[in-house]
């Protein structure tokens, strides 16, 4: 329940631009800097056009029936021989009246063997606005503890491990290629598009699986705790086994998939413009201080051979949506790196050790105006530190968000400060 209430509070949890974006915003110029010398760049050259035009894009409610989420809830389950009952749904009032006036959550108990849930965002009519997925079998739980992605909060150095897997590396069981159309068929069926994905899928072979999390469990980072097991082997209720010998037949792939205008990828961090900032801070919002802007559309499954073991889905507001006006030009990569290390030339207090992604994507903002989202092209920055407060073993991934027409300043982390005397 914790994780359904997570990935719920997800898809509400929207965070305020500290710098105004509009028709109007004032235009800021770049200042000239030496770029490699202010920032450390570790990413490798941009091979996107150099010139390239996008518009705004108008975002409306996405479509979809709960019945829909109900089936792929009982298809999972019964693909997978559970036996469950759906807990009653669980409704609450949104904290805040921008959008959303509630979200409910339906939770479906499938014993010890695994669990699936989805929650929905009303708005004022009780129409669905956008929705959550979350899918898990008990056994997949293991390679997920093995294969680790980075997130964007603060954790230890070394705990990344899924630069250690390949990607798009064909599997016995089943094609790289037939996992995009296995993927795309299990979103269609929810009525999501599927023309315009982006896919990132690591192959997880056996060999590494089990390297890994060796390695982890040398290290004292995976326990083996005796675990009472029924007739079958089932592991029972409060037991815990976090580390394994796998089998061939453990072999499978993590799919992130990304929905996309004109090849550009829609922003997909789960807790919005935010570097750290939980949803908590919703509360902390007011009606005087618009827009804000809400995570955008998430989508991580794994694929074993029996079919997606797990899923993690969240759609944000804005999956449909159209341009809005004539397109315009955009920063090519080279002026946005001259605008990222001009925002930090000279005013910098605490700075970061290494830019390890600048990439053009969508974000979404709302209006407060029209009770209604727009998508801009953004630039957006991951700046690693470290240490990160004087802890060796940590670091912090602060993010950075540019206005792809001006290079201004759309959202700064914490450690940014806007003056030199901050």
């Amino acid at each position: 329940m914790e994780k359904s209430k997570k990935w719920s509070g997800v898809v509400l949890a929207c965070m305020i631009l500290l710098s105004l974006w509009g028709c109007d915003h004032e235009e800021k110029s770049i200042q000239p800097v030496d770029v490699d010398t202010v920032l450390n760049w570790q990413i490798p050259a941009e091979t996107m056009p150099k010139s390239k035009e996008l518009p705004i894009l108008s975002s409306h409610p996405v479509l979809i029936s709960e019945a829909a989420l109900e089936n792929a809830v009982k298809t999972f389950m019964e693909s997978k021989h559970f036996t469950y009952t759906a807990s009653p749904p669980q409704t609450w009032d949104s904290p805040v009246s921008y959008f959303f006036t509630t979200w409910s959550d339906h939770l479906y108990q499938a014993g010890k063997d695994g669990n699936a849930s989805y929650s929905l965002n009303l708005d004022g009519e009780g129409n669905i606005v956008s929705f959550g997925l979350s899918l898990s079998t008990f056994e997949n739980s293991y390679i997920r503890q093995t294969f680790v992605l980075p997130d964007k909060e603060t954790i230890p150095s070394h705990a990344y491990t899924s630069d250690r897997f390949q990607q798009g590396v064909d599997l016995d069981f089943l094609s790289c290629e037939e996992a995009k159309a296995k993927t795309r068929e299990f979103l269609g069926n929810l009525g999501l598009p599927v023309d315009n994905l982006e896919f990132t899928i690591y192959t997880i072979d056996l060999e590494t699986l089990q390297t890994v999390a060796d390695e982890m469990y040398a290290a004292g980072r995976l326990e083996v705790i005796p675990a009472s097991t029924t007739p079958s082997g089932q592991v029972k209720e409060g037991s815990t086994m976090m580390y394994k010998q796998y089998a061939k037949k453990d072999e499978c792939y993590y799919i992130i998939v990304r929905f996309t205008y004109e090849g550009i990828p829609l922003y997909d961090d789960e807790v919005g413009l935010s570097d750290g900032t939980s949803s908590a801070t919703m509360g902390k919002m007011d009606g005087e201080n618009p827009p804000f802007t809400m995570a955008g559309p998430v989508c991580h499954l794994l694929l074993e051979q029996d079919g997606f073991t797990y899923a993690w889905l969240s759609t944000g507001v804005c999956l449909n949506f159209e341009a809005e006006g004539k397109p315009k030009a955009v920063l090519t990569f080279q002026e946005a790196r001259e605008a990222l290390a001009s925002l930090y030339a000279g005013q910098v207090i605490v700075k970061p050790d290494a830019v390890q992604k600048l990439e053009l994507c969508y974000i979404p903002i709302y209006h407060e105006e029209s009770k209604s989202f727009t998508l801009v092209p953004a630039w957006h920055a991951e700046l690693y530190t470290y240490p990160y407060q004087e802890d060796p073993d940590h670091i912090r991934v602060a993010q950075v968000f540019l206005d792809a027409y001006d290079g201004h300043q759309l959202y700064p982390p914490e450690e940014v400060p806007t003056d030199a005397a901050s």
